[in-house]
């Protein structure tokens, strides 16, 4: 018999889903101040120079995701 662990597969991989909520609230803890700000940063990139690097690389992610 199979010892189960926390790393389910079923509807998705639980560990995988719960590490990423954990990293995301940290994120947005040590950030909260600033996400206004970073999000202006982040328009200014895709409308300067890497601009179309960053949506090259957005394309080629999008391609690569199981959900098109």
């Amino acid at each position: 018999m199979m010892k189960q662990t926390k790393e389910q597969f079923g509807e998705g991989n639980y560990t995988a889903a719960r590490n990423f909520r954990r990293d995301e609230e940290e994120f947005v803890r040590a950030n909260k101040g600033r996400v206004e700000a970073m999000g202006q940063d982040a328009e200014k990139a895709l409308d300067g120079a890497e601009g179309e690097e960053l949506r090259r690389a957005e394309r080629e992610a999008r391609d690569h995701s199981k959900s098109k």
